[in-house]
């Protein structure tokens, strides 16, 4: 008959030697990380957009004021110029990157130029919209991009906040597997151990090894 679930051909019972030491259970996957990568990708990829389309919106209404003769209008024009850049910065230094060498003088000037990055641009947006909404000569387009000013300085400020927290969880996760990792292996080695010291020695001046007690002699099983 076959033996034993538990105890194995040479006698040692593994269950109770590995059971006894309460190994935890393995944690399930987080799938929060992936789910939360997916929303900052749309909400980058939005913002972008945003910031397009509303460069585009306050050009439209710079041009009107000019065209009734209103002077904010050039301000709203050189606030659209402004945002147009800003937002289309990423397009500029992948250009560089391609077309530049890395120890290229150019490089120098253009880290300064892209400081206005990430939060730092919220005040700058919030403060042109309020600008914008400042004299808005009965014209409801005012307000409408005023909104969409106002309201690009909070999407760069919540993006900015959410790729920090992503980045604090992520390096929390790394950490955590790093631990799961090194205590894996100390109870891999805690088993083998234990396996070790549960192995009976071969018979004291014998050459037989374990292995060829363990086989069956040819003779018995004629006579058998």
């Amino acid at each position: 008959m076959l033996p034993a679930l538990g105890t194995n051909p040479i006698g040692i019972n593994i269950d109770a030697s590995v059971g006894g030491r309460n190994l935890d259970p393995i944690r399930p996957p987080k799938h929060c990380m992936v789910t939360c990568d997916h929303i900052y990708d749309s909400l980058y990829y939005f913002t972008r957009a945003w910031g397009v389309l509303t460069s585009i919106v306050l050009a439209g209404v710079g041009v009107d004021f000019i065209y009734h003769g209103r002077f904010p209008g050039y301000w709203l024009i050189a606030y659209a110029v402004t945002i147009f850049l800003v937002e289309t910065l990423w397009v500029l230094t992948l250009f560089l990157k391609l077309t530049v060498r890395p120890d290229h003088r150019i490089w120098q000037i253009w880290k300064y130029c892209s400081l206005i990055d990430d939060w730092k641009k919220s005040p700058l947006y919030i403060f042109m919209g309020l600008m914008t909404m400042y004299k808005p000569y009965k014209l409801w387009l005012v307000y409408l991009a005023g909104g969409c000013t106002v309201l690009l300085g909070f999407l760069h400020l919540s993006m900015s906040m959410f790729h920090k927290i992503l980045r604090r969880r992520k390096k929390k996760d790394h950490r955590s597997g790093q631990s799961d990792l090194d205590s894996l292996e100390s109870r891999f080695e805690e088993i083998t151990e234990v396996l070790d010291d549960g192995i009976p020695d071969p018979i004291p001046g014998s050459s037989v090894s374990l292995s060829d007690s363990l086989r069956p002699d040819h003779d018995s099983v004629l006579e058998i």
